[in-house]
């Protein structure tokens, strides 16, 4: 399971300051709010993969990171960085070279303070190829991030040379230094990353246990977590920003958000988001209860190039060009979703309208065309689109298999896997082995603001999102060249370029921008979800 930000910034002698803080990001640096809060809240979630911030890779486990962290970045309502109250600055000359002070004061929940070290330390650990993160490659700008996760000329892991990176540097308890590998005009906005967030001692000395029950320094600790049940978060009385409305959290684990919507009419849950089409059809039953919110969400249909049915790019584009995206968000989604027209969402500065072209475009002729040209069925006689029947997917992917059915003449079977993290590990296992898998539904939203943070997930050689196997040396080159650019202006056309490429290589099948769609109790006050699909919890009210 993260843009371009106050290009601004890219000036020389760039200083963000405690001024600029965000107060509904965390507020003041002390301690605001009552001692009681309002009740309890209870959301509906599908099963988490995992709830520490250098492991959380999907929208369920981030959002209940962000409750139970605050790191040195936020982002306010246009999607721009303002500091939390826990960073007294972030100063940079060159965006090379950073400087970091923390605010004192501020503790984790089992009373350990947080220092200099918890970031730093937490950074390396995360980075450390060995411990095999999934937030391992946002700290690749790092200098020294090389040594410590080095792959071969494949892509394949070697053993690290190093166990820490050499542009970390613990100055005192509240000030830390931070070297990157080349400028880097998108690294205040990264910040905001979860894999950037402090983590205690226990993290590294039990990282096992640490993972079952965190302990987190932000706004919420951790009540339990029940695999496949619950997580229950408890108001933290000694949070340094702005209090949370409510006592409590408890996030309800279900295998059906239909089965959610029925609870909540029933007032067993308060909020559920990610409504399939059914619910979304009876919508008007809800009133206003019935929200949506602008989202970064980009889905899309993987085609691993690895596959041997898949590897003629001509059956990739072919199988694009065959998806009638603009029926199926009319009559799927009830008009909550945008046919794509790129690789990249709209929410990012650097969004080009219809940059992906004819491969965008429904025309099942030319579809059939170039399929048969490309060897028709003898090359691909069947196509199966997995997707996690725990999220309201089922209805999409068979219109999108009937549809492929309809313009290349072959069978197509909407294949579900049990949950998300299944269908997530058995991504993964093939991309490692570079097994033939078949087409998959999958989705990206930003972790931070910037149209950078699509491609280089999605598309780059070692891009934590990149689960079809996609690799081009000059795609790399351009992203990399992006991140380094003296201006935004460069920045953005190197992204352009490299953007391009991909679209001439169908890697996957753009789909849909989307919202997201909510709705919440009689009880339940001040709903809000940002871009990045998270609820802001501390905000949230009951009664």
């Amino acid at each position: 399971m993260r843009v371009r930000v106050r290009r601004g910034l890219a000036a020389a002698g760039a200083v963000v300051t405690a001024a600029a803080v965000l107060a509904g990001c965390g507020g003041s640096a002390t301690p605001t709010g009552g001692a009681q809060g309002d009740g309890r809240v209870r959301i509906a979630i599908p099963e988490p993969d995992a709830i520490t911030p250098t492991a959380a890779d999907e929208t369920a486990g981030i959002g209940i990171v962000h409750g139970l962290f605050t790191g040195l970045v936020a982002y306010d309502s246009r999607t721009a960085p303002v500091l939390t109250p826990l960073a007294k600055a972030v100063t940079t000359s060159d965006h090379q070279h950073w400087t970091v002070r923390l605010a004192s004061g501020w503790t984790f929940h089992n009373g350990e303070a947080v220092t200099s070290s918890s970031f730093v330390d937490a950074w390396n650990y995360g980075a450390l190829g060995t411990h095999g993160q999934y937030a391992g490659p946002f700290y690749a700008p790092i200098e020294g991030y090389d040594d410590v996760a080095p792959v071969d000329d494949s892509g394949e892991p070697l053993r690290p040379r190093a166990q820490t990176m050499r542009g970390l540097h613990v100055v005192d308890a509240h000030t830390f230094t931070v070297t990157l590998a080349h400028p880097d005009t998108t690294f205040l906005a990264e910040l905001g990353n979860p894999a950037f967030y402090p983590l205690p001692h226990v993290a590294l000395t039990d990282p096992e246990g640490f993972a079952e029950a965190p302990v987190g320094n932000g706004p919420f600790r951790l009540g339990a977590w029940v695999p496949d049940q619950r997580v229950t978060l408890e108001r933290f009385a000694g949070y340094r920003g702005t209090q949370p409305h409510v006592d409590g959290v408890d996030f309800t684990v279900y295998a059906s958000m239909d089965t959610a919507v029925n609870d909540l009419a029933s007032d067993a849950v308060d909020v559920v988001t990610g409504l399939s089409p059914s619910t979304l059809a009876r919508r008007a039953e809800f009133g206003d209860r019935y929200q949506t919110f602008p989202s970064s969400y980009f889905a899309f249909i993987g085609l691993p190039g690895f596959d041997p049915q898949l590897a003629d790019v001509r059956v990739r584009k072919a199988i694009s060009m065959s998806v009638d995206r603009a029926t199926i968000a009319r009559t799927v989604f009830a008009g909550t979703r945008t046919p794509a027209d790129a690789f990249v969402g709209p929410s990012a500065p650097g969004y080009r309208p219809g940059s992906c072209g004819e491969t965008c475009t429904y025309d099942p002729a030319a579809a059939r065309a170039l399929f048969e040209a490309a060897g028709g069925a003898k090359t691909l006689p069947a196509l199966s689109i997995r997707y996690n029947a725990d999220g309201p997917h089922r209805d999409w992917v068979v219109a999108a298999c009937h549809s492929v059915t309809d313009a290349l003449g072959i069978p197509c079977r909407a294949t579900p896997a049990a949950d998300f993290p299944t269908l997530l590990d058995a991504m993964g296992k093939a991309a490692a082995a570079k097994k033939s898998f078949g087409a998959f539904r999958l989705a990206q939203t930003l972790d931070y603001p910037s149209v950078e943070n699509y491609l280089t997930p999605l598309y780059s050689s070692t891009g934590a999102s990149n689960l079809v196997g996609y690799s081009n040396p000059r795609v790399d080159s351009l992203l990399a060249a992006g991140r380094s650019a003296a201006s935004a202006e460069r920045a953005q056309a190197d992204w352009a370029q490299a953007e391009d490429l991909v679209a001439a290589d169908v890697p996957l099948v753009p789909l849909f921008f989307g919202q997201t769609t909510s709705l919440r109790s009689a009880r339940v006050h001040d709903l809000s979800i940002d871009a990045f699909e998270s609820i802001d919890l501390v905000g949230l009210r009951v009664g």
